[in-house]
Formats: structure tokens, sequence, C-alpha cells
């Protein structure tokens, strides 16, 4: 049954009144309508038993049980056994742990920090791959542990086992792949990859396939030969998964798996948080099924046509089948690492907090979608919730805010959960964020075509950043940038304008003289956050520039606001200085002054008569003032050529004897 949830006539009036009243006593013109139509539109939420399709519909996923929490830091493997036992492999104590019911057993810990690979046979024997010094140790059935094989490399990155051969993935000395045989851990067979560290193995018939870290590279090993079949524009393999039709699907990270800390120690770490999901079709094709600049790929896995990956820094599971991508739920930790086969669905493993859950096959009777919070900038009024859905169970949302950017005390309580559209009860709120729930257990009902509407409180306009711009001195370097040439003869005005309504905003420009109290207006309903004056319709003197940011052209009549700025005092000087004084000689001395109505002395400057330029301190000892004093001792007999220029970079040159 499909269902179109709209609002009723009567709804609708309501609504309309609604905003009427509020776009005459908050002055915005119109509401704003934020809508969760598409896939992109939930990613930022978080998802509780709900999946999300690629086109956007939230319906009821699998069911994920959070099982028991190890007391470390980081959970890197896990295995089943032939007796439905899991192990888990840990960082940085080097422990592996027996899951039983609810609790973990340690049952071995190795002398280097951490485990990245567990195996284990159908003899009841596990491997155990310990890293930065690449060993391997064997724990038999009867739980006796003993040293099983050394390489040279510092990393075991990934074991696989088939017959009577342990296949381990290496690196840290380039990469490698291993070939170890289980009677008695001897070194059947290396191969070399053009990578720093082999990462990744996948096995199906008599065909393996390794993944490289450095360069991102997929090759196919059999026998003697060895083949780069692909070239991943990210830096790391995270996955390989080949399917019964040959069609290989592989997992690929912007991500530096690994970094030698002190102590030896060895943490995850990620240059960009980038990765994507391919399929290599038979023909040499490559499809693209998934990419993300937000997410990490940690692991590929698949069951026949089925597909499964891992992210961090969200902890989500994804899926892939029949063409379609879909995100199916999120695990407790930032970083979901890894997925197992296990009975009845899969095993996953997940750090930042460490834990292990359950990914299970049966439809989930509930689920539920936390959206983010929404900043709306200011305080606002909330107008409509509606959304679309076809169901066979019930669909409701609740709704909460508050005026902090993080939900705490202050926030209201979550409402009651509504199942047709309504008002969002919600007023003078700068926060919003909604949830979703699904409840009946049928994987047929859905929830899509979200929006909610909101109307900002305005707020006033900010202005700052004010600047006064003149032209270039002569001589002086011209500006990098073209744009910020100021024309002879005028001043330029430039500053910055904020609206957090997104109002449009017009500008008031005006000019004041130093000990004037009213502001003399010289441009209205300005557009630009530029302006240029003429220094001609200027007369000379202290200035200071005010600008009045308005947003009424998006607002009713009277109910705009406005923000100012006024800038620091500037000067307008076109005289140049006085040298006061006969520059005659008395004593051997030269004596005279240099003085300035508006500016202050800048500098003073002689020669006599060579045209080589001498700097002149006035007689105490810097050039700070309006009027300076300056005496030049032995000047007898000669021609003197002084120069004085004021702040403004007027120069005045006199010459005397």
């Amino acid at each position: 049954m499909t269902k179109l949830v709209r609002q009723t006539a009567m709804k609708r009036t309501t609504l309309s009144l609604f905003v009427l009243l509020f776009t005459l006593s908050l002055g915005a013109v119109e509401p704003i309508r934020v809508s969760y139509r598409e896939w992109k539109d939930f990613l930022s939420g978080e998802f509780q038993g709900l999946r999300l399709s690629e086109e956007g519909r939230l319906s009821l996923s699998l069911n994920i049980v959070d099982l028991a929490q190890p007391e470390e830091n980081l959970i890197f493997a896990a295995v089943a056994d032939s007796k439905g036992d899991t192990y888990i492999g840990t960082g940085h104590n080097g422990k592996v742990y027996r899951l039983g019911k609810d609790k973990f057993e340690e049952v071995f810990k190795a002398a280097e920090p951490d485990i990245f690979a567990l195996a284990s046979d159908g003899a009841g024997n596990l491997y155990m791959a310990s890293s930065p010094n690449g060993k391997i140790y064997k724990r038999d059935g009867s739980g006796k542990v003993s040293d099983f094989f050394n390489g040279d490399d510092r990393f075991i990155w990934d074991l696989e086992l088939k017959g009577q051969t342990l296949y381990a993935a290496a690196g840290g000395n380039g990469g490698k792949v291993y070939l170890i045989n289980l009677k008695d851990g001897a070194l059947m067979k290396t191969y070399e990859i053009d990578e720093l560290n082999c990462v990744r193995l996948f096995l199906r018939g008599d065909k393996l396939w390794a993944g490289g870290s450095d360069k991102g590279t997929v090759y196919e090993l059999t026998g003697e030969r060895k083949e780069s079949l692909y070239r991943s524009g990210e830096k790391e393999i995270k996955g390989i998964y080949v399917n019964d039709r040959n069609e290989i699907f592989v997992a690929s990270a912007g991500l530096s798996m690994t970094k030698q800390a002190e102590k030896e120690k060895i943490v995850l770490t990620s240059q960009k948080a980038s990765g994507e999901i391919v399929k290599l079709k038979s023909n040499g094709e490559v499809e693209k099924i998934w990419t993300s600049e937000d997410e990490i790929p940690y692991d590929l896995r698949g069951d026949g046509d089925e597909i499964l990956w891992v992210t961090g820094d969200s902890g989500r599971i994804y899926h892939y089948a029949s063409g379609k991508v879909s995100l199916i739920g999120q695990s407790r930790g930032k970083i979901a690492l890894s997925l197992i086969p296990a009975s009845n669905g899969w095993l996953g493993l997940c750090n930042f907090p460490a834990g292990i859950f359950r990914l299970e096959k049966g439809i989930r009777s509930q689920g539920e979608y936390f959206s983010r919070i929404h900043d709306t900038g200011s305080l606002s009024t909330f107008g409509t919730f509606s959304f679309r859905t076809e169901f066979h169970g019930k669909v409701s949302v609740a709704y909460r805010g508050g005026n902090t950017e993080e939900a705490d005390g202050s926030w209201t309580p979550w409402s009651a959960y509504m199942t047709d559209p309504f008002t969002i009860g919600l007023s003078k709120k700068r926060y919003f964020q909604f949830k979703i729930r699904i409840d009946g257990g049928d994987p047929q009902s859905s929830v899509h075509g979200l929006e909610f509407v909101y109307l900002p409180v305005n707020v006033s306009p900010t202005v700052k950043n004010l600047k006064i711009s003149f032209p270039a001195q002569p001589g002086a370097e011209p500006p990098a940038n073209p744009a910020d040439v100021v024309k002879e003869g005028t001043l330029r005005f430039s500053w910055e304008a904020r609206d957090i309504n997104q109002d449009k905003m017009v500008y008031e420009i005006s000019l004041r003289r130093e000990g004037e109290t009213l502001w003399n207006v010289v441009e209205r309903d300005w557009k630009s956050t530029t302006f240029s004056l003429e220094k001609a319709a200027m007369e000379e003197g202290e200035y200071q520039v005010r600008v009045v940011a308005s947003d009424s052209p998006s607002n009713p009549e009277t109910m705009g606001w406005k923000g100012e700025m006024v800038s620091e005092p500037f000067r307008l000087d076109y005289t140049p200085p006085e040298i006061e004084g006969n520059l005659g000689v008395a004593g051997g001395s030269l004596s005279f002054k240099v003085t300035d109505r508006i500016s202050p002395i800048r500098s003073v400057s002689y020669h006599t008569g060579d045209r080589k330029w001498k700097p002149l301190f006035p007689e105490d000892g810097i050039c700070d003032s309006l009027s300076e004093t300056f005496v030049i001792k032995g000047a007898a007999g000669k021609v003197w050529v002084i120069r004085a220029e004021d702040l403004s970079g007027n120069v005045r040159v006199r010459v005397g004897k």
C-alpha cells in the first residue's frame, strides 16, 4: 500500500497563517526548506537498524548485535575455528583472546605488541601473526604454543590457508607473499611485489590475488607468473573478493596503514579520508561501485554476488547486490575494521572503542535514523515536517531543539512520535534534530522525501575589515592583484559584510570631518562592497568613513535591520610641508625647521650638489610630529638642497647656501 503523507486543507491554511504571522513579526521574506530526498542528504546522520538505499529511502535493515568488549585498545583480527570458537587478535599488548559467552579468555601473549592476522585449519590449530618482528606462532588443539615461522620482514598483515599451505602477506622491507608448509613451517615459495607492503590476500581455486600498500596495486599470482591486474588511484588495497564469474571486487583507500611509533608500536594513520569500491569485469572493464571523500573502506567481503564492506571514521556497513548500493548499518566504533563469516551472518570488528558485533541475516523489527544537528544560524521558529511513506508497518517522527551546538540538558526533550505531518512545536531555537522510527518488521516499509521548514529571526547584518586605500606612491611597487590598484586622484573604501539570514544587502556610505558630529551621506543604496570617491571633492583634513549595511531588500518595510562600522581616522593632505629658515650658514652650521599643518613629517634628506641624497635626523632623533628642527654642522661654503616629505607623500624641495 502506498500512502502519500500530505497536509489537509485545514493544515495548509494553518501553516499559511502561521508563516504570514511570523513574516510580519520577524521580518524574513521566505521560510527556509530543508529536504532529505537523495542518498547524500542522509549520510550525515546515524543509522540504528535502518538501511539507506541509493534512491534515498530508509527501511528496516539487518540486525546488529553488540557482543563482549575486550579490555584492549585495539582489535586487529578475528577467525572462527572448526569448533565454532572465535579468536581475536589485539594491540598493543600482543594478546589473543577466545570469545566465549559474553566474555573474552586470553589464550596467548606474544613478545611483539600487535597481532594483525589469524588463521585456523581444520585440525584445531591456530596461526597467529605478530608484528613488528614478522613472526607466526602456532597454537595446537591442546593450547600449546610454538614458534612456527620467522620471516625477514617486519610485518605480517594477512593470512590465508588452503590445504597444507599457509599464505602470509608481509611487508616493511618490500611487499612479499610467503607460501609456508603447514606440516613443518618451512618456506616453500616467495612472491615479491612492487610495493612497500603486501596487505591483502584472496584465494579461489588455484589462483591467488594480492593487494599492495604504497602504490595500491592488485596482483594475480599463479605458479611462476605474477601479473599486475589493477592499480587504484588510492594508496592501499583494503579488500579483494572474486565471485564465480571471475569478477574481481576491490576496496582501496587513501590510507597509510602503518606508522612506526615509539617503542615499536604500530598505529593506523590516514593521509586522506577517501576510498572506493570497484568491480573488475572479466572483459577488462572497470566499474566504479562506490566512492567517498569522507570514508575509508577497511575491509571487503563477498557471499556469491553480494558484497559487504565496512568503513571509518563512521563505522558504517555497506551492501552491494544487483547493481545497487545500500548502507545497512553502523557499528558502535568509529572504525569498522573487518568482517568474518559466522553462523547466521558475519562477525564484525570495530575500534574507537574496540568491540565485536554480529551482523545477523534476519530483518529487525524496529529501527531508527538520527539526523545530524541542524544549525539554522540564528534563533528560528519552525513550521511543518512532512514525509512520504510506503509501508505495511508504522513510520513515526520525533524531534528536539536547543540553543547549544550539542544536545545537552538545556535542549527540549524528544517530542512524542508522530505518524502524520505536523507543525514542529519549537520557537526561538537555533538547533534542530529529528529521528525517524520504523516499526513492524516488514522489509517493504520505507520512508523518503522528508522536508522541514523554519523561519529564522531576522538578525542585523555585520560589517568588518573596513579599509581605506590610496593611490600608490611614485616609484612604489604596484599591487600584485590589478584589482587592488587605486586610480590616481581617488580614494577607495572596501569592507566585508555578512548576514546570517542570507538576506540581500545595500550600503550607505558617509563621511565625517574631525571635530564634527554629523555624518555627510555620500551614497545610498549602494550594492557593492567597494566604493571610490574623488579626492578633489574633499577638503584637506582628518576624516572617518562609516558604512551602514541594511537587509531592507529582503525584508518588509520597517522590519529590516542594520549594522555598521566606522573607520579609524585618515588624513587628506594635498600640501607639502614647509622648510622654514634662510638656509644660510651661521657659525659653521645650517639650521632650519620643517613644518606641516596636517601630516607628521616622514623624512628629511639633503645633498650638496652631487644628487646623492643623505638622510637627516631631527634634533630630537625621530621624525614623529608636525614640526621638526634640523641642524647640519660644518656647512660653510656649500650649496644645500633640502628635501622634506610628510606622511601623505607630499614633497617640498628648497635650495640654499
